[in-house]
């Protein structure tokens, strides 16, 4: 399990204003997130955002997104990891918060 751990660990970068969602090393997958037009110290925007973060997650790991259980929860740890690591780089205390509220304050892996 570390071996795939380290698979799906996702990556993300913050350019300017834009953030990248990585599917993980190998997978050669990301989605450019864009938050130019958003004020992300304002709770209503960094929701915006983090919907924006999720969706883009959610495309870069569609590779594992199949009915069979294994994958399903590969799926699942890919984008959440994608997800962790585009907030954490993005790094505002607002974003923070609310994905951590989303979260439920626990990580997957």
């Amino acid at each position: 399990m570390k071996n795939l751990s380290s698979l799906l660990a996702a990556a993300g970068m913050t350019l300017s204003l834009c953030s990248l969602v990585h599917a993980g090393p190998g997978i050669g997958r990301s989605e450019k997130v864009g938050f130019a037009d958003l004020d992300v110290n304002q709770q209503t925007d960094a929701a915006i955002l983090y919907r924006r973060i999720q969706q883009a997650a959610a495309h870069v790991c569609s590779d594992f997104d199949f009915p069979r259980l294994f994958m399903q929860r590969t799926y699942a740890d890919c984008r959440q990891l994608a997800i962790e690591d585009a907030v954490a780089r993005i790094n505002r205390p607002t974003l923070s918060a609310l994905a951590r509220s989303q979260e439920g304050g626990q990580r997957r892996i």
